[in-house]
């Protein structure tokens, strides 16, 4: 059980890293002076905490961590599987606000 815990605490690492880094290249971008944090950061990482907790808790009731495995693999894994997940919902999450933003035509 602890291998797991170390599996969730790192997805959950994972998605904030992606989030962490999406805003500092949101700092590289933006003209001096311009930049506020957007909320909608919060409500994906939210999100994909959520979805990438309840995936990993569904995968560990069907497959087991093989003992024995490095937890170097563990955690490099699992900070990609938030990573992964993040980027997901981030992307959907940008498709959508585009789509409803966008000036009708006709």
């Amino acid at each position: 059980m602890e291998i797991e815990i170390i599996a969730l605490s790192f997805i959950v690492l994972g998605a904030l890293l992606q989030t962490a880094l999406q805003f500092c290249y949101k700092i590289l971008k933006a003209p001096e002076g311009t930049l506020k944090f957007d909320t909608r950061y919060f409500a994906t990482l939210i999100a994909s905490i959520i979805l990438a907790v309840i995936g990993a808790l569904t995968l560990f009731s069907v497959f087991t961590i093989p003992a024995g495995l490095p937890v170097a693999y563990v955690i490099a894994s699992a900070t990609a599987a938030g990573f992964a997940v993040n980027v997901v919902v981030n992307v959907n999450a940008d498709t959508f606000s585009v789509k409803k933003t966008e000036p009708q035509e006709g």
